[in-house]
């Protein structure tokens, strides 16, 4: 995969991140108690990756059949962590960017 980063939740999907280049960012969400665990941060590191962890809070709807996350703006209880994703994802592209100019003598 020739992308300069991958973002996913919290879960078997981290698998997809066996497949980024050298030097790419995982960038992980999910609830604080997922995250707690360094499992991703390890592959990251054997791999040659960088690893980012963004928490958003659990929000309980028993119609869904459980627990889940959502990166909606504000500090509510839904979640509160979509500026910290544009954050980290805005820092992300601008080093990608940067790191490109320079290879392309920019």
């Amino acid at each position: 995969m020739d992308a300069f980063g991958l973002v996913l939740g919290h879960g078997a999907g981290m698998v997809h991140a066996l497949w980024l280049r050298p030097n790419a960012t995982v960038v992980e969400v999910g609830q604080p108690g997922d995250l707690a665990n360094n499992y991703l941060a390890r592959i990251a590191q054997v791999f040659g990756l960088r690893h980012v962890k963004v928490r958003c809070a659990a929000h309980e709807d028993a119609s869904l059949g459980g627990s889940f996350f959502l990166p909606r703006a504000g500090g509510n209880a839904a979640g509160g962590c979509a500026a910290e994703l544009k954050a980290v994802l805005r820092e992300l592209v601008l080093e990608q960017t940067e790191a490109e100019e320079a290879a392309n003598g920019f």
